[in-house]
Formats: structure tokens, C-alpha cells, sequence
């Protein structure tokens, strides 16, 4: 008998294609892997110039999201604030920082990001967060800065707006305003991906979603109320792996769809998400061969690096064949947006992301197509995330 299980909750992570650069960086501009970045000494590691004091901001070590320093703004009631003048990058352009609060939150208290022209006329706000416990740890804020591509000479502005009692401590740190690079995605060479699956609907032939074969017996995919095979029912799926064009492979059913849930995240930056995976059981079984491996797995624990490059790999949304993608993954507490720069070409749900050295770190589950680009929400996965949930309750074994 074919079932749909529910299980655990895997953490969530989110895709970037811009890194967290070095601290401190010179000259005005600097290059990064994925373009340029107009601010200087965004970590604060050569002090504050070039930033401009203004009021009650200072200097601190340690306690930094990376480096020694970071920068403190005033929790005694008065306003804070600091400014440095830019040149907002041309194409598709992102702010982005980290925030901490703490340790006292107050929702009155405000932490202020603005655009002011250079002779201090407002411009436009671009995000005030409030006092809130959730900032208790460094949290990355994203700025789709897109209306203002191209400004010349604007003060871009951080100001803490206080109320009189039990006022919130703000932290600043590691301040990027970044332009991306060009596209990234590609199609493969002819079964650069063996681990790569299809999953489709057998009877009209359609193309639903992605897979990632794990072992003999076992596919990886995303799952979420939304996502193509939700509610779908298993008779009417299957599986195709060996492939690099649809239908050059071998096709499978399914036995059981096991489900990791998770309640979601709710995030003052961005929207809520259901974060979850599934693997489904074949009912039969692959064996390897020069088109058809199997993913390798990280341990339980296993480190995210901002710098190292990722790689996702899959069919478009298109159907026409696998495509991969240059990635860089940032971890949070909390799912954001980030443009890439897939444009409407878009890896579908479920596809897979190795690191450098091969090991599936994460599966692509939701992807929204915005005249930005796409952008890409990924779950991490460990062997230690799916052992556990495979091994409890059930006797099924990876």
C-alpha cells in the first residue's frame, strides 16, 4: 500500500548570489565574484571612516558578526546616526547588512535605513524594524534596491529612533551594497548530473517538479502545500532518472512519499514559509552507472561557507533539459528574497545544490519569477536531518 508520512523539520537556508565579502574593504568600489560593491569599511574594521558620525554611534569589539568590530548605536534613549555617501550600482542592485538587538526589545524603538540626497533632503525610507526579541542573534536584512540603480551621491542613512524607557541596544555589521554580475545558468553537459531525477505525471506526461536520487531506493524533492505534486496522487507519479533530455531514462513508481514538515518561519524582513522536503520511496531499484549516481550526503553539522561557490542543478521549468546555476548560500534564522540572475529560465522546485566538493547541501523548494529575476528559497538537508527522520518512527533506512 502506497502512504504519505509526516515527519520532522529540517532548518532553512537561503540562496544569494552575492557573498558576504571581506571586512573593511578598499578602494571606494570594491570587485567581488558577483560584481561590485559601493560601500567602504561596511564591517567597520578600520573604524568608522568613512562613515559620517552624526550622533551616538561608536566603534565596538567584540561581539561582531564577523571580524572584531561592528558598530554600536546608543540605547539611552537618544537617537542614533550614521551615514556614508554612495553610488548606487547600476545593475540589479542589493543592500545588505546584519542587524542585532538586545538585550532589552522595544517595539517602539525603530531601527531606521534611509536614502537622503548628499545635501540630507529625504529621499525615500527603505526599511524600519522594529524592537524584537528575534534579533537577539546577528539576522541578515535584504534591500531590493532596484528604483534607485544608477543614483549618484546619495547618504545612505542608519538611524535608531528611541522611545523613553527600556530602550533596544542596535548593532550594525557587515554593510554591502552590491550590483550582481551577469547570468550564471547554464545547460549541462549531457549527464553532468546522474543524480538528478524527473518527476512527472503519468498520464499526461507532464513535467512537475525535480528530484535528487539518494540511494538505490530513495529520491529527494521539495514539498510544500503549493508545490507541483502536493495532494497529487501517487499512482499517477513517476520518476525518471538516467536523464539529461526527457524520456531518454528509465521510469519508476513511487511506494510512499514521506513528508519532513515544518511550520514555516515567520520573518519582520519577508514573508512566511512552509519549509519542508519529502522523500519518496521507488518502488524498485536503481542501480549506479555512468548516468545514474547517487548524492553524497554531508554529516550531521556539516559548515556552510558565504565564500565557497555552490552549484544548483535540475530541469528548467521549461522541461528541456538540466540546467545549473551558480550559487552562494547565506544562512539565516529567517527565509529572505535575493534575486539571481536565472531570470524567467528557472530551475523548478526540488532541484538539488552540492558545494564544492559534491556534497548535496540543499533543495531548492520555492522560486518566484519577478522582473528582478528569480529568486530562490532553499532548504538545507544533512544526513543526520534524514537519518533521524527516517529511522523515527520507521524502520526504513537511507
Amino acid at each position: 500500500m502506497k502512504r504519505v508520512l509526516v515527519g520532522l523539520m529540517l532548518s532553512a537556508l537561503t540562496v544569494a548570489f552575492a557573498p558576504i565579502l571581506a571586512q573593511g574593504g578598499e578602494p571606494a568600489e570594491s570587485e567581488s565574484a558577483t560584481g561590485v560593491d559601493a560601500i567602504v569599511n561596511g564591517g567597520f574594521e578600520s573604524g568608522l571612516k568613512p562613515w559620517v558620525y552624526v550622533a551616538n554611534v561608536v566603534v565596538v569589539a567584540p561581539g561582531a558578526h564577523s571580524g572584531l568590530k561592528s558598530l554600536q548605536f546608543s540605547n539611552d534613549g537618544r537617537a542614533s546616526i550614521t551615514y556614508q555617501l554612495v553610488d548606487v550600482p547600476t545593475t540589479r542592485p542589493v543592500l545588505k547588512f546584519w542587524l542585532k538587538m538586545g538585550p532589552a526589545y522595544d517595539a517602539a524603538d525603530n531601527f531606521v535605513v534611509s536614502l537622503q540626497t548628499a545635501l540630507g533632503a529625504h529621499v525615500a525610507t527603505l526599511t524600519s524594524i522594529p524592537g524584537n526579541w528575534r534579533y537577539r542573534d546577528w539576522q541578515p536584512i535584504v534591500v531590493d534596491m532596484a528604483p534607485y540603480a544608477g543614483r549618484k551621491s546619495l547618504r545612505l542613512r542608519f538611524e535608531t529612533r528611541m522611545s523613553p524607557f527600556n530602550p533596544t541596544k542596535f548593532s550594525l555589521d557587515d554593510v554591502q551594497l552590491l550590483g550582481e554580475a551577469a547570468a550564471t545558468c547554464a545547460v549541462a553537459e549531457p549527464h553532468a548530473w546522474p543524480s538528478a531525477v524527473a518527476i512527472y505525471d503519468a498520464t499526461t506526461g507532464a513535467f512537475l517538479q525535480n528530484g535528487v536520487l539518494l540511494k538505490s531506493d530513495w529520491v529527494l524533492t521539495s514539498y510544500a502545500p503549493d508545490s507541483p505534486i502536493a495532494g497529487y496522487d501517487l499512482n499517477n507519479l513517476r520518476i525518471e532518472v538516467g536523464a539529461s533530455q526527457r524520456g531518454e531514462g528509465s521510469s519508476f513508481e513511487i511506494a510512499e512519499l514521506v513528508v519532513h514538515a515544518n511550520s514555516g518561519y515567520a520573518c519582520t524582513a519577508g514573508p512566511a514559509f512552509s519549509s519542508n522536503v519529502a522523500d519518496i520511496r521507488l518502488a524498485g531499484s536503481v542501480q549506479e552507472s555512468p548516468s545514474v549516481k547517487y548524492a553524497t550526503l554531508p554529516p550531521e553539522g556539516y559548515p556552510l561557507s558565504t565564500t565557497t561557490g555552490y552549484t544548483a542543478f535540475g530541469w528548467l521549468d521549461n522541461n528541456t533539459a538540466i540546467t545549473q546555476a551558480s550559487l552562494t548560500l547565506q544562512e539565516t534564522q529567517c527565509t529572505h528574497y535575493f534575486n539571481s540572475n536565472c531570470r524567467t529560465e528557472a530551475l523548478a522546485e526540488g532541484a538539488g545544490v552540492i558545494d564544492s566538493t559534491g556534497k548535496l547541501v540543499g533543495i531548492v523548494q520555492h522560486k518566484h519569477v519577478r522582473s528582478g529575476g528569480t529568486e530562490l528559497e532553499v532548504v538545507r538537508i544533512t544526513e543526520g536531518d534524514l537519518m533521524r527522520f527516517i529511522t523515527w518512527p520507521w524502520s526504513n533506512q537511507l
